[in-house]
């Protein structure tokens, strides 16, 4: 979540005030996939709430959590490298990304939170880990309101785009440390195949 509040504190601030594009390019693309998003989500879903070939020996989520868990600094990254050379270029490109971004970041999240909805069945566990998730998405938060500001100069646009890329690394090397843990059991997967179990 650290990286979407990176997004969101920064990226309208980058492209209207620094760069000066016009606000009402960014608000209208921004405002209507987060408005009609949460319609789509459903349909996202049921893609990845399915079992495919790979589902027997990869799991039912660890796949889409990798394939989409490292998309997100990718688009993240280039949605602060859109040329501004012209502003219908610019919409056009930035609405792409954004939306993109979107479809990736939710199909990453749902199948993370699945994944440990089944790994931890019991309630303490959930709690457990619930409060663990919020501490480090506090502490990602934490850093990008305090260290962010610190690397960057609010009159040169590359600041914002080079800074881009070290938090894009630090989210790509996190997901990539809770590989293992994010692997699902041989048990877990077989009720993914059982009409009596509901995973």
């Amino acid at each position: 979540m650290s990286l979407d509040s990176y997004l969101s504190s920064y990226l309208f601030f980058h492209y209207n005030v620094v760069i000066g594009i016009p606000i009402f390019v960014i608000i209208i693309p921004t405002g209507l996939i987060r408005l009609i998003f949460p319609f789509f989500q459903p349909l996202l879903g049921s893609i990845s709430d399915r079992n495919y070939p790979f589902t027997r020996n990869k799991g039912r989520r660890f796949l889409w959590i990798m394939i989409f868990g490292f998309q997100i600094p990718i688009f993240f990254v280039l949605l602060f490298w859109i040329p501004a050379l012209d502003v219908l270029i610019f919409f056009i490109i930035f609405t792409t990304f954004y939306m993109l971004y979107n479809v990736v970041f939710s199909l990453f999240t749902s199948n993370y939170s699945a994944l440990l909805l089944n790994k931890f069945r019991n309630p303490k566990e959930r709690l457990l880990i619930g409060v663990v998730t919020e501490f480090i998405s506090t502490i990602g938060i934490f850093i990008i309101w305090i260290f962010a500001p610190l690397f960057i100069g609010y009159g040169d646009p590359s600041s914002f785009q080079i800074l881009a890329i070290p938090v894009a690394i630090v989210f790509a090397v996190t997901l990539s440390l809770g590989i293992f843990g994010l692997l699902e059991e041989k048990e877990l997967i077989d009720t993914y195949f059982s009409p009596k179990q509901t995973p």
